[in-house]
């Protein structure tokens, strides 16, 4: 090794990375600088080493926000890469996760954080103290190359997006019903599915001016098209909105079943073609020795175990 290169490696901090992995988060200095607690001359000094370092702009202002460069998109991967394997290597060392501090993001349906966010909050409580969770909307272009690292873990129904190169777990199985005011006589059982579309759908979608959805995607394959009245990113303002109107919407089963108690609506079998609802797990490779990671995988399981959200029951209305 030269001593030019040695110099380089000299001159690496791993501080920088910190900085260069808040930045692409936020997009803006002054929330890099927040979250971690730098001031924001500090951070803008950090940019400026990070740019001289690796000889690029890395993030651009737009006039909106501090845009990434190819490079940066290029780079982001292996430097997560980086910081995940020193965490880990830390909370190793400790040989708990009382100290680690760590904030997760989990990319799903809306719902699914009302299923899951209650007892992974009180697990952590116990277990990892220091942990955090961010549930966010699904979008199809976050499973890419460059937004990958901003994600520590999708769930998402089996086979609804590619998921090649990446880690894959069962997590719950449940089915799709459709939902509408008790009181709703255009929804029946023994509703033809002639019948059924005709009927004022709420629909969910995670693209705008669009249907985009794992049971939509079913429907299409075989040249079925519901009249959808709405669409909304939010499984959980059904059951409100189908309750006050009269729309009906498919829903997965749990979602039902949460609203039911409280609102005045029935649940049917939908008279359309509907594959049973497998929910994943879909993380990075580089994750899988990851403590803190693993905690998380373990919970959700053993949380969807006690819930019994893997044994799908349906309320089904007489």
């Amino acid at each position: 090794m030269s001593d030019m290169s040695l110099q380089n490696y000299r001159n690496i901090d791993l501080s920088l990375f910190l900085v260069m992995e808040q930045l692409w988060m936020t997009r803006s200095v002054s929330e890099a600088a927040q979250r971690l607690n730098f001031a924001q001359s500090t951070v803008s000094m950090a940019l400026k080493r990070l740019r001289s370092q690796f000889d690029d702009e890395l993030f651009v202002w737009n006039g909106h926000v501090m845009h990434p460069t190819p490079r940066a998109e290029n780079l982001m991967p292996e430097i997560r890469k980086i910081i995940f394997q020193v965490r880990d290597l830390l909370d190793n060392a400790r040989e708990d996760l009382q100290s680690a501090h760590r904030h997760f993001v989990l990319a799903t349906a809306d719902y699914v954080a009302e299923l899951y966010g209650p007892q992974l909050i009180q697990r952590a409580k116990i277990e990892a103290p220091h942990f955090k969770f961010d549930f966010v909307e699904i979008k199809p272009q976050l499973i890419n190359r460059s937004s990958l690292p901003d994600v520590d873990m999708f769930i998402l129904p089996q086979n609804s997006l590619q998921t090649v190169g990446l880690r894959t777990e069962h997590l719950h199985l449940d089915n799709y019903v459709c939902i509408a005011h008790e009181k709703n006589e255009k929804l029946y059982d023994g509703i033809s599915a002639e019948d059924f579309l005709r009927l004022s759908h709420v629909g969910y979608t995670a693209i705008p001016r669009t249907v985009f959805s794992h049971e939509a995607a079913l429907w299409h394959k075989e040249g079925l098209l519901p009249n959808f009245v709405l669409t909304s990113a939010s499984y959980s303002t059904f059951s409100r909105i189908v309750a006050e109107s009269d729309a009906v919407g498919v829903v997965p089963g749990k979602v039902a079943n949460l609203a039911v108690s409280t609102l005045p609506i029935k649940i049917i079998e939908p008279p359309l073609p509907c594959e049973k609802l497998d929910l994943i797990m879909v993380w990075r490779p580089d994750q899988d020795d990851d403590a803190g990671h693993e905690w998380l995988r373990k919970n959700l399981k053993a949380i969807a175990g006690q819930s019994q959200v893997d044994q799908p029951e349906m309320s089904l209305s007489e």
